[in-house]
């Protein structure tokens, strides 16, 4: 199963990422975000799934990133409960959709504009 978050339109909507670093670990959690009508009212319900990045990965709290490769995975605790957690593979930071792009520069007079 990939996981995407996606519009209704199917283009890429970045997640944001929390990071908190407790005991020389990292744990990074994934924000979700939903509105739902309360007394006639719509408000925000927000909730959090633990993420796992590939080894050596470094992102900043609250870094947005666009998911391109993940999937839902889990692990059984101690007390034996299954904890799902979104597996990440591969990413893109939010913003440098175009990081791997290469540029040419083109003389004003050049331009057709």
């Amino acid at each position: 199963m990939n996981i995407r978050n996606v519009n209704k339109d199917g283009n890429d909507v970045p997640v944001m990422v929390f990071r908190n670093d407790k005991d020389n670990k990292t744990i990074y959690n994934i924000g979700l975000s939903r509105k739902v009508v309360k007394d006639n009212k719509d408000e925000w319900q927000n909730g959090y799934i633990l993420a796992q990045f590939n080894k050596d990965i470094n992102l900043e709290n609250k870094s947005k990133v666009i998911l391109k490769n993940a999937i839902l995975d889990f692990y059984i605790n101690k007390d034996n409960i299954t904890v799902p957690f979104i597996r990440v593979f591969d990413y893109e930071i939010a913003g440098n959709a175009n990081e791997n792009s290469k540029y040419i520069q083109i003389p004003d007079g050049d331009l057709p504009f």
